[in-house]
């Protein structure tokens, strides 16, 4: 597939049963198990990393895991696409990152703090995950 291009959109079984989506599973390195909504960035060795939005380099958000990995497992992610399974989210707003990989739906404001839009929620546990470049800090 030539560069830039997204591969093509598969349907998943387990972590959800979500479709439309483009995955991916990097390895797990952030120490610690996934939990299903986290969101990660992949570092310089191809590995899933905890984004957060209190510096540039973990708030460059690109996956979110869909499947609990275990440190050092492959970890279901997607990178673009219909991610539910979700919880606490209010229809038709948008979805920002937050601290240690959480969700929220409340731009960060504090001094420092980095604005990574990651798409809008179409349901209470359901969101259109489209990242897009952060902004900041504040």
């Amino acid at each position: 597939m030539p560069l830039g291009l997204f591969a093509p959109p598969v349907a998943s079984s387990g972590g959800g049963a979500q479709t439309n989506q483009v995955q991916t599973s990097p390895v797990n390195g952030t120490g610690a198990p996934t939990t299903v909504g986290q969101v990660g960035y992949i570092d310089s060795a191809g590995k899933f990393q905890t984004a957060d939005n209190g510096s540039a380099l973990a708030a460059a958000a690109r996956v979110i895991a869909i499947a609990v990995a275990a440190n050092g497992a492959a970890v279901l992610c997607v990178s673009a696409g219909i991610v539910t399974g979700l919880s606490g989210l209010t229809p038709g707003g948008d979805v920002f990152l937050g601290t240690a990989g959480a969700l929220t739906q409340t731009a960060p404001t504090a001094g420092g703090k980095f604005i990574t839009n990651l798409g809008c929620a179409l349901s209470a546990t359901s969101m259109s995950f489209a990242p897009q470049p952060y902004t900041g800090p504040l």
